[in-house]
């Protein structure tokens, strides 16, 4: 098992953790979430050993019996391509592109230079180059790449950000969608993506908020606190906020949506009768929590100057 390790956001050492959710047991080891007294970012600590960190990745969209029927579908290359690319995904994406797109540089002429990490079989990229950008996707996972670079010819490189060797400046917009929660040094990654960004480009995050209202009212049960899932850093809106300070980000927009009083979907499926009700419940819920800024996910992005 690695040491403990300091906090990587503000540099406050361990003793100045406290111990969020009980141990997780991978093989013989055991890991645990802490939370940084003095800036309120929850990671685990101690960190787990390399071997374990590549199997999380390794195994990201491997069968494995033993996982849960909703981490079964998220492994799963068909079912996340089938996802990725169903119209409603398709128009999701787009509407969030447009977004990002309307605030990059607007002095360059051309096409917007897009940049996904992690973008597994590529949606997000389809729907980028049907709204005319020059998409390029980045995934570690060769399984989960496949459909994307073989049916839709899309650009997708495999392997670490930090280990392409992309030149500086080189795209307008990077996106990190659910992909930021699972490294080891968020910093050192979104540093990365500083580096790629043109002056002027937006970088977007989107990832669990810790500080929801799922969250809250799940308690230590709740289900993205999973070491075994790969969940390695958990953010809230304002350790995002401090991230995006740290690295000289101007920060256009943070906000949060979604509340879930049933976290996982296999949970959902059994509740027969009852879950049109649950889910009645969790859209009232909805409002009040992206006023509020407990919504379970949560969204930033920032342009560099």
């Amino acid at each position: 098992m690695t040491a403990l390790r300091s906090c990587e956001l503000c540099g406050a050492p361990p003793e100045r953790q406290t111990r969020t959710w009980p141990d997780a047991r991978i093989g013989s080891a055991s890991y645990g979430y802490v939370t940084c007294g003095e800036c309120g970012l929850v990671f685990c600590n101690p960190l787990p050993n390399p071997s374990d960190q590549a199997a999380f990745h390794r195994d990201q969209y491997a069968a494995d019996a033993s996982a849960e029927p909703e981490r079964l579908h998220k492994m799963d290359p068909e079912h996340s391509r089938q996802r990725l690319y169903s119209p409603a995904y398709q128009r999701w994406a787009k509407g969030l592109l447009e977004r990002l797109a309307s605030r990059a540089p607007a002095e360059r002429s051309g096409q917007i230079r897009f940049l996904e990490v992690g973008c597994a079989s590529g949606g997000i990229l389809k729907a980028a180059r049907e709204l005319g950008m020059s998409p390029v996707g980045v995934e570690v996972s060769p399984e989960a790449a496949a459909y994307g670079r073989r049916e839709e010819k899309l650009d997708i490189r495999i392997g670490l950000l930090e280990q392409l060797g992309l030149p500086a400046a080189s795209f307008d917009i990077v996106l990190l969608h659910d992909v930021v929660e699972h490294v080891p040094s968020p910093m050192s990654l979104l540093r990365e993506c500083v580096r790629l960004l043109a002056r002027g480009g937006i970088l977007c995050l989107h990832t669990v908020n810790v500080e929801s209202a799922t969250a809250r009212y799940a308690g230590k049960d709740f289900y993205l606190a999973d070491v075994t899932g790969g969940h390695i850093v958990l953010f809230s809106p304002s350790t995002l906020k401090r991230y995006g300070a740290v690295l000289g980000l101007e920060v256009l927009a943070l906000e949060t949506r979604g509340f879930r009083l049933v976290q996982r979907e296999g949970d959902r499926e059994r509740m027969g009768w009852r879950r049109p009700f649950v889910r009645l419940a969790e859209n009232l819920g909805h409002e009040l929590v992206k006023r509020t800024g407990r919504g379970h996910f949560v969204l930033l992005i920032a342009r560099k100057p």
